[in-house]
Order: C-alpha cells, then sequence, then structure tokens
C-alpha cells in the first residue's frame, strides 16, 4: 500500500524521547501569555451551563481586539473564527456587543 502526501499537506512530526531531552527547550510562541499556543488543538471542557461559550468568547474578543484575557497579556493578537454549534446567530451576535 502507498500514501502520496498531497501538495502542501503538513505532515506531523514524530520524535523519539531522546531526541527531544537532547534537543532541549526552544523557545516558546504564545498567541495568550502561557496559555495558548499556535498550532495546538485546546479543549474547554466542564459541567453543563457553567459559562464555557462565555469563556471561549471572551477568549475569541481578546486575541482579536488585542485586549487582555483573564489578566494573561495577548502576544499575538490576529484574526479567529468561532463557529458554534449550539447557540443561535443572535445570541452568539449579542455576545461580542
Amino acid at each position: 500500500m502507498s500514501f502520496e502526501v498531497p501538495e502542501g499537506a503538513v505532515m506531523p512530526v514524530v520524535r523519539s524521547l531522546d531526541h527531544m531531552i537532547k534537543e532541549g527547550n526552544k523557545p516558546v510562541s504564545w498567541i495568550v501569555d502561557k496559555l495558548l499556543k499556535p498550532g495546538t488543538l485546546n479543549l474547554i471542557t466542564a459541567a453543563p451551563k457553567v459559562g464555557k461559550s462565555t469563556v471561549v468568547r471572551s477568549l475569541c474578543y481578546s486575541i482579536a481586539s488585542g485586549n487582555a484575557f483573564l489578566g494573561r497579556k495577548i502576544v499575538r493578537p490576529g484574526p479567529v473564527l468561532y463557529v458554534s454549534l449550539e447557540d443561535n446567530e443572535q445570541a452568539v451576535g449579542s455576545s461580542f456587543l
């Protein structure tokens, strides 16, 4: 079986623990200081109705505007894509006003 990598695709890098230890720590590039790195998958989990969507909208607003998020500096402000599968457009829109 052969596998062709599509042009422009980014392949994951697999390295041994020994290699990573020898390589040492590299500086971390943060979006939100010591909280959110670019190119990572982050999950917000909690019980229903405790404010997960509100926290994520606040995070999105902070990244887009460059304003601090929960006291943490936005190191790399920029565009944000917010996708909501639960709330309607009016509920989402009014939370950003």
